[in-house]
């Protein structure tokens, strides 16, 4: 693909984070629950490098079995295409099965239109069976909540820091399954 024009792209090699240990964070979420998943939070480097979400979406599966998984990515059209390859790259216990196992990569619906045709086509929701009328917009949703907490957070020490975000996360995994009793039953009332 020659899908480029994007902003995590063009981000990653920005240098606006000067002496920062991290300028920024990247999430793995459950796109079908809007769940941030275990070990799927990390600090970003200088924008998001393929390296950071890597780790992350490695990070991410390795205690995961799966039959069949829906990957969405503003660039996925770029990430997936060496992916399996860069997993040899990390321990052995990072590298997933996929004996088996179906892996389908699209790009989130509202980033879609940025892309080139070829890629509006082959990595559209709206054209894949199996995803319902999922977005794949979870991880976007979630930015505005914890936005503000990097006033908070930019002078702290990695440990508390770290400690914060993950709190933050935590929370709001808990109260979306504190609420999914009452949010199922008003879609079906």
């Amino acid at each position: 693909s020659t899908c480029v024009n994007h902003h995590a792209m063009k981000d990653a090699n920005k240098t606006r984070s000067g002496n920062l240990a991290s300028s920024g964070i990247g999430t793995i979420d459950c796109i079908r629950h809007n769940f941030k998943r275990p070990n799927s939070v990390g600090d970003l480097q200088k924008g998001e490098k393929y390296i950071n979400m890597n780790y992350l979406f490695f990070s991410s599966m390795s205690h995961s079995d799966f039959v069949s998984l829906t990957m969405s990515y503003d660039i996925v059209c770029q990430w997936h295409l060496y992916l399996w390859l860069r997993t040899m790259s990390f321990p052995h216990h990072f590298h997933i099965d996929l004996d088996g196992k179906k892996v389908t990569f699209l790009v989130l619906k509202f980033h879609l239109p940025a892309h080139v045709e070829k890629c509006q086509t082959v990595f559209s929701f709206n054209l894949t069976r199996g995803v319902g009328r999922a977005d794949g917009e979870a991880p976007e949703r979630g930015w505005s909540d914890i936005n503000p907490l990097s006033s908070q957070t930019k002078q702290m020490g990695p440990a508390s820091r770290r400690e914060i975000i993950d709190d933050h996360f935590w929370d709001s995994n808990h109260k979306k399954v504190i609420g999914s009793g009452t949010g199922t039953l008003a879609l079906i009332c």
